[in-house]
């Protein structure tokens, strides 16, 4: 997939990065993203693709809407198009080429993790920086193996969130990848750093799940979606921990049958050539090198689209609820669409309820997460 042409080399980025206000450091993975950000962004060197992206978000409509006294921000953002009607894994998802194998020419990325993985700059952008970090070799969209390199990931790219969107919560792409984005850019990112440093954020409060020395799991109440986050200073207690609550989420999933629109879980994903087995959430993972903590938010899910989706004509709205939703920004390519949601709150909140866990599944994943010890 990642021939050695899309690899931008370290002289290539020194360069770079001596023409920025960054210091020349090309062991600096900030820095170096940055470096590979401009020459992506540059009009004589870049990708024209992302570089019109990056022009129609500068003038994208957005408004902060108040749903059950949650605000989140809606956006009308044609950049997002093919990501929100990719059909991937849907029930007869047409057959592409993978794009992740089959780089666009201008494409250029940096390696990371000993080459294990590629940085690309994201084309559907919703903030100029948003990243996709994909696997150089084709694997199928299942994080388990690679959680530990979501977290070295995060401790190398210190300025951003690392995001993992599931294969049936919201992905694109049957290829793994993980995607990033600068920090605190999302709403729903900035509200639950809020109530984590004690707070308010109208009715929405926490809820210890777990609270030892070494490791504190929350639950995030009225928050619109359900949301668990994990604080701890040690990798290994992180590692842990997810093994089990990955475990667990997968056992309750099983459940997830007969509910309107969403598939029912176990199902055979045939863009994949398997059995779904990998309990369906979004997640957001950031280091943070001050304090040397991690926050992990998982966003356990039912599906990624909301049953408006499913509607005639009149009554459709084009939504996919991945990670970016989960953290409070809602994006449509389409201007009726937008109307309809910056003017019916119900709206917003109802795509919510239809994407997120259902509450009776939600509460047996939280008495599984206690069981932890």
């Amino acid at each position: 997939m990642a021939t050695s042409d899309k690899f931008l080399t370290a002289e290539e980025l020194r360069r770079l990065l001596e023409k920025s206000h960054y210091p020349p450091d090309t062991r600096d993975y900030n820095h170096l993203t940055e470096a590979l950000l401009l020459q992506q962004e540059n009009s004589k060197t870049g990708w024209l693709r992302l570089i019109k992206n990056l022009q129609i978000i500068k003038n994208c409509p957005r408004q902060k809407v108040n749903v059950n006294s949650v605000e989140v921000l809606t956006m009308l953002n044609p950049a997002r198009k093919q990501s929100l009607t990719s059909t991937t894994f849907e029930k007869n998802p047409s057959p592409k080429k993978c794009f992740l194998c089959n780089l666009e020419e201008e494409q250029k990325g940096i390696g990371i993790l000993n080459n294990k993985y590629i940085i690309l700059a994201n084309p559907g952008v919703t903030f100029r920086g948003d990243l996709t970090i994909a696997s150089t070799k084709h694997e199928n969209q299942i994080l388990k193996g690679h959680f530990k390199d979501m977290i070295e990931i995060a401790k190398l790219l210190t300025n951003f969130s690392i995001f993992y969107n599931g294969a049936m919560a919201g992905a694109s792409s049957t290829h793994f990848h993980f995607q990033g984005s600068y920090k605190n850019r999302l709403i729903g990112e900035l509200q639950i750093l809020k109530l984590l440093k004690g707070g308010k954020i109208n009715g929405s409060y926490l809820t210890a799940l777990i609270d030892t020395s070494s490791l504190k799991v929350l639950s995030v109440e009225r928050f619109l979606r359900k949301t668990i986050v994990i604080i701890t200073h040690k990798a290994e207690s992180l590692i842990s921990f997810f093994e089990k609550f990955y475990e667990c989420i997968a056992e309750v999933s099983k459940d997830i049958r007969n509910f309107r629109h969403a598939p029912d879980f176990g199902s055979y994903i045939k863009s994949m050539g398997i059995k779904e087995t990998e309990g369906r959430m979004n997640i957001m993972l950031r280091y943070e090198p001050g304090g040397e903590y991690f926050i992990c938010v998982v966003f356990p899910k039912l599906t990624n689209r909301p049953t408006f989706y499913f509607e005639n004509d009149a009554n459709k709205i084009i939504l996919g609820f991945a990670i970016k939703e989960s953290l409070g920004t809602i994006i449509t390519f389409r201007k009726s669409d937008y109307k309809k949601l910056i003017n019916n709150p119900s709206l917003i909140k109802k795509a919510y309820t239809d994407t997120t866990l259902p509450d009776e599944l939600f509460q047996r994943l939280i008495e599984k997460i206690k069981e932890y010890k």
